[in-house]
């Protein structure tokens, strides 16, 4: 029997073959791959493999303790000629030694020394696991948890044959890249020297998510499946500076390098263009067999462009031809590479693994990928017919190309220069509603962001502090560093600034993630957390530039009580300061000084100190993740966010996102949405929000609504707002930055 749960039933098209596979799995458990059926398989002459006793059963224990030292109240175990135990990288581990599956296993790791194949211990099942060792079998269809693409594999296949129930055919079997001729070390040692903290193959194992790579089997660019904060047993802790840094628990915490959805060359839905632009900028295709390799081509039409710097790897059309030698190891490589440019393809050739080539207009390098991946016949199953589209194994000259359609997408990227004018509701704290037009000159894309849930930022109780920040030489904002050019009709003075655009670097934007509310998260959910963040972070950096902070970013007490010295000077701060909802960790403050009291002469000398001065290293903005169902946590609210901290030219250092834990969807299909709503929350975080409207400025600096002596924009305490309802704190913007009108009703 096996059963489908309603709710994981998918019908988008994209999940079928996730769902065949998965049937597959049950039905492969149904018919004996299953620890409580190994005792009961038979040699091909049908004796047990396992002595029966005078009732025809195997050797039952009531009681007792597993070979790996967990105990069990019922255990039906094997004979050592079907299943063996020894000890790996620490700890006791389970292998089925059957004569094919032992032979598949020495063949696909090329290690004459194994005995047989990793049984996976992670299941809950007792003294034995019904899986392979996701570890080394990562994509098998037999393996624990659901791959990006699921391969029916010869290794299960050599199970069937060696149950002796069953007779395989060994021609349906698809290939299995995932540890292909690694060796022995792959197969039997840890995937992360502990000591090192370096993978023992980086194709396969990676330590960071800071670029794109490429799957194993070069069908889809991928992202490492790395988490910090987990709660790691020793055994498998692999880097020595962060012992909760890993990857999932059924690969033993090994971080791997696995394909997704909009990363899947066969998908041509997924070669996509700069908005209302046909620029292929990186001149990819998108195909049935199309694959994946290492890349940094930029077309010469693309300059206007930026592409997200963690995008580093592409997906090509290609083909293979035989130079002779009939090894698909020295194959030769066809690119058929599109150029938008011209409007024509253009082809190279890779004759080496490793090999970079560039390519007519393009800039950048295109690297080769491995031929024996690409083009070994091994895997001519999956090439029974050469449509001309892609990666074909004919080996023969007169395969072709053929370009497919492309859909378009958003792109985030920084370059194009546009006016805004839009029409948008302003709230203030006490919901002080009306219609507005914002007029700002932007440098900036700015794409429409759908969200399917309701954005509640505007019913945020709002608090920001302001927090002295370093940077180098001095500001282009700051006053020295620029000169009296004229006077607006408000008679403010403005300024030029003499400074250029390259003070101006890329925002770094650092999340911390509150481990007090994701660590009460399923995996799943959190998973896709840890994912969305750094793919929404990526776009804001290739989007904005601010001038970059000069040593740590660090945040500032709230004074509590004050002396009325002018400046005023903080007598007492507040403790346990927030970012919204988020204690603020101590070691992000900065110095703050207090004094004890404050004489008429002055608050100085040692009746003041400082608080300990900390911070964050190599950031500009630091961002607090969260996810805990809250009061603001409704039907339709997927996450919102605030800023809490400015610096002296009012720019948001500081902000806090929460993720509503119910919300959170791990349906690939929403995985675009939910990266689009965390943007839309932090653009509120970074600045987009009616609170910082007045505290906006001109390019030279110039604050754009007139400040008072010191250095605030007019607040009113109550009144009326322009739409006739009542508010009881406004910070009015000034007429160059809001625009209130009505509009007659017929």
């Amino acid at each position: 029997m096996v059963n489908f749960c309603p709710s994981q039933i998918s019908t988008a098209s994209e999940d079928y073959e996730t769902q065949v596979s998965t049937a597959m799995h049950e039905m492969t458990h149904a018919l004996g791959f299953s620890a409580q059926f190994f005792a009961l398989m038979r040699y091909p002459d049908g004796t047990p493999r396992t002595p029966r006793d005078a009732n025809g059963r195997p050797p039952t224990s009531k009681s007792g303790t597993c070979p790996n030292g967990s105990p069990f109240d019922y255990f039906v175990e094997p004979s050592s000629n079907t299943v063996q135990y020894s000890t790996e990288r620490g700890h006791v581990v389970a292998k089925m030694v059957t004569p094919n599956v032992a032979a598949f296993v020495k063949s696909h790791f090329d290690c004459d020394s194994l005995t047989g194949a990793e049984i996976g211990q992670q299941d809950n099942s007792g003294c034995l696991g019904s899986h392979w060792e996701e570890r080394i079998f990562e994509p098998e269809y037999m393996t624990p948890v659901d791959s990006f693409r699921n391969v029916f594999s010869a290794l299960t296949l050599a199970f069937f044959e060696d149950s002796g129930w069953y007779r395989a055919n060994l021609s349906t079997a698809e290939r299995l890249h995932f540890g292909e001729n690694r060796g022995c070390v792959f197969a039997t040692e840890k995937c992360i020297d502990p000591a090192t903290g370096i993978s023992i193959a980086s194709d396969h194992y990676c330590t960071n998510n800071d670029a794109e790579s490429c799957s194993v089997d070069a069908r889809s660019r991928s992202v490492c499946s790395v988490l910090t904060g987990e709660d790691i047993p020793s055994d498998y802790r692999y880097f020595p500076s962060d012992p909760t840094k890993g990857g999932d628990s059924y690969p033993d915490y090994c971080p791997i390098n696995t394909g997704y959805t909009y990363g899947d060359c066969s998908n041509p839905s997924n070669l996509r263009f700069p908005d209302s632009t046909k620029i292929n900028i990186m001149g990819e295709s998108y195909c049935a067999n199309c694959r994946c390799t290492p890349t940094t081509l930029r077309s010469d039409d693309s300059k206007s462009w930026i592409v997200a710097s963690h995008r580093q790897t592409g997906c090509y059309a290609m083909r293979c031809y035989d130079n002779g030698s009939n090894s698909s190891s020295e194959s030769i490589v066809e690119f058929a590479i599109p150029r938008s440019n011209t409007n024509d393809v253009v082809r190279v050739n890779c004759t080496a693994k490793g090999k970079q080539l560039s390519v007519p207009g393009f800039s950048g390098l295109l690297t080769c990928p491995d031929p024996s991946l690409i083009c070994d016949s091994a895997e001519s199953y999956s090439f029974a017919v050469d449509a001309g589209s892609g990666t074909v194994n004919l080996r023969s000259p007169n395969a072709a190309v053929t370009q497919h359609p492309v859909a378009s997408w958003i792109v985030y990227l920084l370059g194009l220069s546009m006016a805004a004018y839009a029409v948008a509701p302003l709230h203030s704290k006490t919901g002080c509603t009306v219609r507005i037009n914002v007029v700002i000159g932007v440098s900036l894309l700015l794409l429409h962001l759908h969200l399917a849930q309701g954005c509640i930022h505007d019913k945020l109780d709002h608090k920001v502090v302001n927090s002295h920040q370093h940077y180098s030489d001095v500001h282009p904002f700051d006053i020295r560093n620029r000169k009296l050019a004229a006077e607006d009709s408000t008679n403010f003075q403005t300024y030029e600034s003499i400074k250029t655009d390259d003070t101006y670097q890329a925002i770094r934007i650092t999340p911390y993630y509150d481990e007090d509310t994701l660590s009460l998260l399923p995996d799943e959910k959190r998973a896709i957390i840890s994912k969305v963040i750094p793919d929404a972070i990526a776009r804001f950096q290739n989007a904005l530039k601010v001038v970059p902070v000069q040593g740590k970013l660090a945040a500032q007490h709230t004074c509590k009580t004050q002396w009325l010295t002018t400046p005023p000077v903080c007598k007492t701060f507040v403790q346990n300061e927030k970012c919204l909802e988020m204690p603020i960790p101590a070691e992000h403050f900065g110095a703050t000084r207090y004094c004890n009291s404050c004489p008429k002469e002055g608050c100085v000398g040692g009746i003041c100190a400082y608080t300990d001065a900390q911070g964050v290293e190599n950031t500009d903005f630091l961002l607090y993740i969260r996810s805990t169902t809250t009061a603001y946590c409704g039907s339709r609210t997927l996450a919102y966010a605030s800023s809490c901290q400015k610096d002296q030219y009012d720019r948001p250092t500081f902000g806090m996102v929460n993720f509503c834990p119910s919300q959170i969807s791990t349906a690939s299909e929403d995985y675009e949405t939910q990266v689009s709503t965390a943007m839309h929350e932090m653009t509120h975080a970074l600045g987009f929000s009616a609170q910082f409207f007045a505290l906006m400025r001109y390019p030279d600096g110039t604050p754009r609504t007139p400040r008072d002596a010191n250095g605030r924009p007019p607040t009113s305490k109550s009144g009326t707002c322009p739409n006739g309802s009542p508010f009881d704190y406004f910070v009015e913007p000034s007429s160059n930055t809001v625009h209130h009108t009505s509009t007659a009703t017929p």
